[in-house]
């Protein structure tokens, strides 16, 4: 699996933060993991245990002021 990029995506009343662990080679869907009311902490750990797809994980912003 290749090591992850970040990323961040504002919406209104929040900056939202993601990574992205590309597999290119994969066929097999994306898989997205949300990290709430937790950290991002213990994500790349569990991301790792899916190396034959591209996982998205996404952490509660810390910001937001909906």
């Amino acid at each position: 699996m290749a090591e992850p990029t970040a990323h961040t995506l504002a919406v209104p009343g929040a900056l939202l933060t993601y990574d992205v662990r590309r597999n290119d080679s994969s066929k097999a869907p994306i898989l997205v993991l949300i990290a709430s009311p937790m950290g991002a902490g213990g994500l790349g750990t569990i991301a790792g245990h899916f190396s034959d797809r591209t996982v998205v994980t996404i952490s509660t912003p810390t910001t937001c002021t909906v």
